[in-house]
């Protein structure tokens, strides 16, 4: 009985899976791309119901390096019963703009508000163009040790740039403040003579890689805010003297914050313990006993040490 039981499920299991598999399918036309090529893929969503159906086709494609953009893109439909629909999701020419990677596109069938399928299919795409980057340097020195953005009339300024792609050919322009251009050939290195902005525009080109434009702005200026140390000394001794004020004041502020604070609560504790002398002394009157009393302070809240100090107290004047 369990052996038919067991075979039963199994079937039950069986079915929903092919029933599943069925109601949407992913192809692509080619597992490879190159330059040229038509990215196509397609899918085929069937309705295995015998009812009409409104669902919602959700695709994304991606690529393992991340930097395809992502995006969801929806499509609806309506299926009658047992109706097969077939959709083109992507239809892409491959151009130097893709990058050579593995991707993936990604469908879920989406009915009721609810994802009752998920399919995925991978390709690739190959022989595109390589990004090359270029990091361009503005130095004091020629060794390039120390980078600025800002240099000192007549100075000279070194021109250089760094990439992991070995031997790019580099072309740069130059535009000086008043607008006129020069062609340089980096590394180099130029005397500035005018105050301003300066731009440099470079291209990086090597076969079997992207071609890069970039652009890098440094600025000239007439000289360097000159400082004397006997200023800076009578700054550094003014803001000494600004600090001790300052936490003599925050000091005097909390102890007097402090002493306040201490003040009130004398007072408070005066009143409480006249407050409960007289209650005492009032119940003590009415013939009422002391640990009658008490229970009954103690029931309202006071705290008993309070309550025995005030019954002290209170036999003492009498």
């Amino acid at each position: 009985m369990k052996k038919i039981i067991f075979i039963i499920l199994f079937l039950l299991i069986f079915i929903n899976v092919v029933k599943a598999e069925e109601l949407l399918t992913l192809n692509t036309a080619q597992p490879v791309y190159v330059p040229g090529d038509t990215i196509l893929i397609s899918t085929e969503v069937y309705n295995n119901n015998s009812y009409q159906i409104q669902a919602i086709l959700e695709s994304l494609m991606s690529n393992q390096g991340g930097t395809y953009p992502l995006g969801i893109i929806p499509h609806s439909l309506t299926l009658d019963p047992y109706e097969k629909e077939e959709l083109v999701l992507y239809n892409i020419l491959v151009d130097e703009n893709f990058i050579s990677d593995l991707y993936r596109v990604s469908a879920s069938l989406v009915i009721n508000n609810e994802r009752v399928a998920t399919r995925s299919i991978n390709f690739s795409i190959t022989e595109t163009l390589k990004e090359i980057e270029v990091d361009i340097k503005t130095c004091k020195d020629l060794a390039c040790t120390e980078k600025s953005k800002i240099f000192i009339k007549n100075e000279k300024i070194y021109l250089d740039y760094y990439s992991k792609v070995p031997e790019p050919i580099i072309t740069a322009t130059l535009t000086l403040p008043d607008e006129t251009t020069q062609q340089l050939t980096l590394p180099t290195s130029i005397e500035t003579g005018q105050i301003g902005t300066y731009t440099l525009d470079i291209t990086a080109s090597k076969e079997g890689y992207k071609t890069l434009s970039k652009k890098e702005q440094f600025a000239v200026i007439e000289q360097e805010a000159q400082i004397g140390y006997t200023e800076v000394k009578e700054e550094v001794k003014w803001i000494k003297t600004l600090l001790i004020i300052l936490t003599i004041t925050i000091i005097i502020i909390a102890l007097g914050f402090g002493a306040l604070e201490l003040y009130r609560f004398k007072i408070l504790k005066k009143q409480e313990k006249t407050e409960i002398e007289t209650y005492v002394q009032v119940n003590l009157q009415r013939g009422y006993t002391f640990p009658q009393i008490k229970k009954a302070l103690l029931r309202v809240g006071w705290k008993e040490k309070l309550i025995d100090e005030c019954f002290t107290e209170v036999l003492k004047k009498r």
